[in-house]
């Protein structure tokens, strides 16, 4: 059998892209992505809390505990005071809380530890008397066990606080904004640049 002139011929075959089209533009580096300033955040929040009259705010909100603190888990909750804070959480992420949340207070329940009556001793432990409490996050079902576990406290229903701090981003919020964009820019300019007509 001849093989093909095709097969012979050294030159590129006219399917096969230019070598130049496959390689992406280059990009400038990444920016690392910033630290969450979530101590400021606490901080405004506090000013809330003075300008409301309460001792603390009960956060049940897991997105809000996220905002306030960088712990990613769930079945948590956040007491913050005038004077400082707590993470409510079990022994499911001690370590997590570790990791994320270094330096933050955490009151750490063992097996056999009701969340309302655990979180009840945080708030005597406290000091705290007119607790604000999320209603668009807690059940009734929930507010009613802790009102049972914690008499002495006053409970006050509260909404959208966590929520209105979150609407304005802060700047490490814009930054981490800015370095996703920059890292989907430069996905783009690899895919683009090997999206050729030859190519399915």
């Amino acid at each position: 059998l001849n093989p093909s002139p095709s097969a012979l011929d050294p030159r590129p075959s006219t399917l096969d892209p230019p070598p130049s089209t496959l390689d992406p533009p280059p990009s400038p580096p990444l920016a690392p992505p910033p630290a969450m300033s979530h101590a400021d955040r606490r901080d405004k929040l506090r000013r809330v809390l003075k300008k409301n009259d309460l001792d603390a705010l009960l956060v049940t909100n897991f997105i809000n505990v996220t905002y306030l603190t960088g712990f990613t888990g769930d079945d948590s909750y956040f007491l913050v005071t005038p004077a400082g804070e707590l993470l409510i959480s079990d022994l499911r992420y001690g370590q997590q809380i570790e990791e994320e949340c270094p330096g933050l207070d955490a009151a750490i329940r063992g097996p056999g530890n009701a969340m309302p009556e655990f979180t009840a001793a945080a708030l005597k432990k406290a000091g705290a008397r007119r607790v604000g409490f999320e209603a668009m996050s807690m059940t009734v079902g929930l507010r009613d066990a802790l009102a049972k576990a914690s008499p002495e406290s006053d409970l006050q229903p509260t909404a959208g606080w966590v929520e209105e701090l979150r609407a304005t981003k802060d700047r490490d919020e814009i930054a981490a904004t800015r370095s996703a964009c920059q890292l989907k820019r430069r996905a783009f300019d690899v895919i683009k640049a090997k999206n050729v007509p030859e190519m399915t």
